[in-house]
């Protein structure tokens, strides 16, 4: 909830977040995978050490109670089993702008 009102308070209704969330698979990694920039075009992975933990596997309406102002713009869930999201603050919902 927290990151999501700093985002709002920081954002408006054109910005767009994009949230990926382990929603088939009942396990995810325990850390996700960091990329780090290496020279123009160029990025290095991070791969996780393998240890998983249990995935939240959360519905969109669950998902959107973390966060409070912002509606699903879009979804679809990917070939590897994750959900992908585009969220919007929404102008109408009680938004953390205020």
């Amino acid at each position: 909830v927290a990151l999501m009102n700093a985002l709002g308070h920081r954002s408006n209704t054109r910005v767009l977040v994009h949230a990926m969330i382990y929603y088939s698979s009942p396990g995810m990694p325990a850390r996700p995978t960091c990329w780090d920039p290496d020279g123009p075009g160029h990025l290095l992975m991070e791969s996780h050490s393998g240890q998983e933990r249990p995935a939240p596997r959360y519905a969109p309406k669950s998902l959107l109670k973390f966060m409070p102002g912002w509606k699903v713009e879009q979804a679809m869930l990917l070939g590897n089993g994750m959900q992908e999201y585009l969220l919007r603050l929404d102008p109408g919902a009680t938004s953390p702008t205020g």
